[in-house]
């Protein structure tokens, strides 16, 4: 999936004043957001961005892409931030997460499957891998040690597509 104008997207970042700045201490950390399950949602292509250089850079991009930029401040944040000093130039650090669709009625972000983000070998269920491996990805802890055990209905070792609890979309997009 890539991201189109008016989709959303939750992103991993990091923020640090770049090398190049002539206002700030090059190198220093401004942001960064490794949960993207609590970030903030934006939106891309629209001029609603916080950042302007987004709205230009992250169309097209998709999910788990990864990108470097440096930013300089005329298309920076729009609006002035705490801890950015003015007319900084600054350097992000950037993963696209998770791409949602705007609802067509409301304007507002589709949820997320969830299921398919955390089908990570695309069988169409979820082992017990998959879950750890979506936590530690999160940078979350399990939020229940029986987790596993208390999705996986028919104790297969697998929790399918009708067992997983969690936002899903619809079956056939998987």
């Amino acid at each position: 999936m890539q991201v189109q104008k008016g989709y959303f997207v939750r992103l991993h970042y990091t923020i640090h004043i770049d090398d190049s700045s002539k206002v700030g201490t090059p190198g220093e950390l401004i942001e960064e957001s490794k949960d993207f399950t609590r970030g903030q949602t934006i939106r891309i292509g629209l001029d609603s961005a916080p950042v302007k250089a987004w709205d230009m850079v992250m169309l097209n991009m998709c999910l788990g892409q990864k990108i470097s930029m440096v930013v300089p401040p005329e298309v920076g944040y729009k609006e002035p931030k705490a801890g950015v000093p003015e007319g900084a130039t600054l350097f992000f650090e950037i993963e696209i997460m998770i791409i949602m669709e705007a609802n067509k009625q409301t304007g507002k972000p589709m949820p997320p499957n969830l299921f398919k983000l955390m089908d990570s070998d695309g069988s169409r269920d979820l082992d017990e891998r998959e879950i750890h491996y979506h936590f530690d990805r999160i940078g979350q802890k399990l939020p229940s040690p029986t987790l596993f055990k208390d999705q996986d209905k028919d104790s297969d070792g697998k929790i399918s597509w009708d067992e997983f609890s969690g936002p899903k979309g619809t079956k056939d997009e998987l």
